[in-house]
């Protein structure tokens, strides 16, 4: 690698299928916990896995940039994460908020639907939702249509802090670590006293997009691999905590020391997944095709396979193996063509 202008020009690789792969568990676990919460109740943990591989990802992204002063690559970023959320996020919010009005009756709800639909084109609907105080795990919470972009509200947030943070090679990883420590003493007073916060605001959630940012820095230090058979035992610590976390992550208190074990986990496999990238052993299972498509396809199905839930709770239910299986065939064919014929067609608008 070597400078250029403000951020270094990375040239090594900046895309590595495994982490698609495992962002196709993240989504399996959201998808199985919103179906039926008592089949996989720490299921919530996919959103932090979700933060950990954007931490990464979005840092990777940002360095690879060329531009001559940090103006010009601010702007070029922000650009780029337009294109790539907002065209399929946009298409959403409208398509089901039109079939609300013909589908869901009027109720103390829809104000509040209309609200979160609102700002959450702005990354601002985690403030609206942890100001009326609906929990993630409140019953409540199972009929209020776009609640899953409280989690887009915090990356829209870190990604107009990320290149600040960056600005500096000589300050990157200072600032990193020292926010870091802060957002973790504020994730841990906040779970306790402020659950709500904790839950959907930035500051108790950064330490884990951090540490996603961090593992990217740690790799693009060093100056050779990590060898194989100690990435090999990495890996299989990172995979023991990420199975705890997502099988008995405690729901309270949280983020902080609720989401810890997921959060470290995918950390550490992300780090051993970017070694080698490796598509042989068990860790090669993360590359298989078939996983690698629908972690590409995770954003579409986290936006669709929700509201889709909540009209199926509105409309008789979701509780036969007829409607659960119907409702998700519905959100991933959604989910198919947002990423196809939305997505796709706007990413690169802004590369």
């Amino acid at each position: 690698m070597h400078r250029m202008g403000l951020f270094y020009v990375m040239i090594r690789p900046t895309y590595w299928p495994s982490l698609d792969g495992l962002r196709a568990v993240a989504i399996v676990a959201v998808l199985i916990f919103h179906l039926h919460s008592s089949w996989l109740p720490s299921g919530f943990v996919g959103v932090d896995i979700f933060f950990v591989l954007s931490g990464f990802v979005i840092a990777a992204s940002l360095l690879r940039q060329q531009p001559t002063t940090f103006r010009s690559g601010y702007r070029h970023f922000i650009q780029r994460r337009l294109w790539r959320l907002l065209p399929a996020l946009v298409v959403c919010l409208v398509s089901i908020s039109a079939l609300s009005l013909w589908l869901l009756p009027d109720s103390e709800l829809s104000a509040l639907n209309r609200l979160t639909a609102l700002s959450a084109l702005f990354g601002l609907s985690n403030f609206v939702l942890a100001h009326y105080d609906t929990d993630s795990l409140n019953p409540f919470i199972e009929y209020t249509l776009f609640t899953p972009t409280w989690s887009l509200g915090v990356e829209w947030q870190f990604y107009v802090l990320l290149p600040i943070l960056l600005y500096s090679p000589k300050w990157r990883v200072k600032l990193v670590v020292a926010l870091g420590i802060a957002s973790v003493l504020a994730s841990a007073y906040l779970s306790y006293y402020a659950p709500s916060a904790a839950y959907y605001l930035l500051p108790s959630r950064l330490w884990q997009l951090l540490l996603g940012t961090g593992v990217f820095l740690l790799w693009q230090r060093q100056r050779q691999p990590v060898k194989p058979l100690h990435t090999q035992r990495l890996a299989a610590v990172g995979a023991i905590l990420l199975l705890v976390g997502i099988g008995f992550s405690p729901v309270y208190p949280f983020p902080m020391p609720g989401g810890l074990a997921a959060t470290l986990g995918s950390a550490a496999l992300i780090f051993s997944l970017v070694q080698a990238n490796p598509t042989h052993g068990w860790l090669g299972v993360l590359s298989h095709p078939k996983l690698v498509q629908l972690g590409q396809g995770s954003y579409s199905l986290y936006l669709w396979h929700w509201p889709i839930f909540c009209f199926f709770r509105w409309n008789g239910g979701l509780n036969t193996a007829a409607e659960q299986l119907s409702a998700v065939c519905l959100s991933l064919l959604l989910a198919y063509v947002s990423y196809h014929y939305v997505e796709q067609r706007w990413r690169f608008k802004a590369a």
